[in-house]
């Protein structure tokens, strides 16, 4: 009788604490499946959902690609959401924080992933992080041009803020239009000047945990020269100030992440260059203004790219330009589903003015069959074929 009572008495004294020792969070499957319950609604079954493998211990600070975003005031397990994982960065995502003793949840509305993402658990969704760097298809199509070879100057842009965002579809983005630019169109090598994340640092670079190869053509030379980083974008337009003539074109290729005011207009927005750093509108075009040469082209992905159209529109300068750009001043640009290993627009838009896409395709943007792609018709075809949650932008000056 005094072992059933003491059994008893045991199972009393587990019920009185069920609460408590049931509401405990003890992996990182069961942090997952509370956010499943408590903050996932069945629309979102297809979002990447990210945990971390551990408890992280009060006082952690989480980082994001721009640095320090909060310190953990509790331990906590964390739970990652991307609200928008076809989008480039910056856009909506959520923190969640779940206390490992009472199951307590706190969501913060964040515009960054966290600079761990890369060690953290994917639960649901796609693995945006992995992917594979893939070349176009060499192509054997030639358009010829008024303009000598000697004459046509190139830049490609793609800083990917840091190595857990830099995504990589920027670097295919770039050797997309680097194949475009010399097998197409006859671009010579040392005339294209590319800066890409962190350069020629042989440390891993990319969200896949590889390095990227500097080699974008595939022809065993080197054709990344910079990082893409501030000093190193003034030194590159400076140096085209002092090279660049009446007879020369300068064409500007930029992809990577944005940051801008969702939903809300006419704000300035910047382009995110590598480890953390940032470009805004105004100060772009300033590097710009300088140069003068027979015209300007600009094409740009990132999102907020369309903050950047006044301002290269409206500079100081005398020749004659035209840009466009992925998205407007107040949205987000995306990547191409379903694969997500090139970005829409400039993937549109490329294979407009190589007259084929990145998988050898044939293309025909030449809406008025004169034999020359121009650059409304080549931001015309890919407005068109884009249907991506997006609104291109194109202007130039002088009009027409």
């Amino acid at each position: 009788m005094r072992k059933i009572s003491l059994v008893i008495g045991l199972l009393t004294v587990l019920a009185l604490l069920g609460t408590s020792v049931f509401a405990g969070v003890s992996s990182s499957e069961q942090a997952y499946n509370l956010v499943k319950e408590k903050v996932l609604t069945e629309k979102d079954a297809d979002l990447p959902v990210y945990g971390t493998r551990s408890v992280l211990k009060a006082g952690t600070t989480l980082n994001d690609f721009k640095g320090s975003f909060m310190t953990l005031e509790a331990d906590s397990w964390f739970v990652f959401i991307d609200r928008h994982p076809g989008a480039n960065w910056e856009h909506a995502c959520q923190y969640v924080f779940i206390n490992p003793e009472t199951g307590a949840l706190k969501v913060v509305d964040a515009v960054r992933p966290p600079e761990r993402l890369k060690e953290m658990t994917l639960f649901q969704g796609p693995d945006l992080l992995g992917g594979k760097n893939v070349r176009p298809v060499s192509s054997s199509k030639k358009i010829n041009s008024d303009r000598s070879v000697e004459h046509l100057w190139a830049v490609i842009l793609s800083g990917g803020a840091s190595s857990g965002s830099n995504h990589v579809r920027y670097w295919n983005d770039s050797s997309n239009i680097y194949m475009t630019l010399t097998e197409t169109y006859g671009y010579l090598d040392d005339h294209i000047i590319v800066a890409i994340s962190d350069g020629l640092d042989p440390a891993p670079d990319q969200s896949n945990g590889q390095n990227s190869d500097p080699d974008l053509d595939g022809d065993g030379d080197d054709d990344i020269m910079y990082s893409c980083v501030t000093s190193n974008l003034e030194t590159i337009f400076a140096d085209l100030a002092n090279t660049l003539g009446s007879q020369d074109t300068l064409f500007v290729f930029t992809t990577d992440h944005g940051s801008g005011q969702f939903g809300v207009p006419g704000q300035p927005t910047s382009m995110n260059l590598w480890n953390s750093e940032e470009i805004w509108d105004y100060d772009f075009a300033a590097l710009l203004e300088p140069i003068q040469c027979r015209e300007m082209i600009f094409t740009m992905e990132p999102c907020f790219s369309g903050g950047f159209v006044n301002d290269i529109i409206d500079m100081n300068s005398t020749v004659p330009r035209v840009i466009s750009t992925a998205a407007n001043d107040m949205e987000y640009s995306w990547a191409m589903p379903p694969d997500y290993v090139y970005d829409t627009y400039v993937f549109h838009w490329t294979a407009a003015i190589k007259g084929e896409d990145a998988y050898g395709n044939p293309v025909d943007a030449d809406a008025n069959q004169d034999g020359e792609i121009t650059m409304d018709e080549a931001y015309a075809y890919a407005l068109e074929m884009d249907e991506d949650d997006e609104n291109p932008q194109y202007a130039e000056w002088p009009a027409g």
